[in-house]
């Protein structure tokens, strides 16, 4: 069952910019990698944010929730009926998503 985001991180503080783009966003999945290092979240969103808000965000948890001993990573999954052109991304975000593509390819 999805969680609204700040109901899974309740004691998480973040700039107002920032919380008010991961507020509506929900989380459906978290694991942690097998050596207990990395923490994946899966997020469900509106819409896809900035790279580099994500980054922040991630950042944000690792740092007050786990100081800094497990890195976060967001996997976020946009719930629309179209799926954004590559050239709608950001830079940073399209050069990590071709590099994933060629790695997989």
């Amino acid at each position: 069952m999805d969680r609204l985001f700040f109901e899974v991180f309740p004691t998480l503080k973040m700039n107002q910019a920032l919380h008010n783009e991961f507020e509506g966003m929900t989380v459906s999945e978290v694991h942690l990698s097998a050596d207990g290092h990395v923490l994946k979240v899966r997020l469900n969103s509106d819409f896809m944010p900035e790279h580099s808000h994500v980054r922040e965000a991630e950042q944000a948890v690792s740092t007050q929730l786990f100081d800094e001993k497990r890195k976060v990573r967001f996997e976020i999954c946009a719930l629309h009926d179209n799926v954004p052109d590559l050239d709608d991304f950001p830079d940073s975000l399209r050069d990590e998503i071709i590099a994933l593509i060629d790695e997989r390819s």
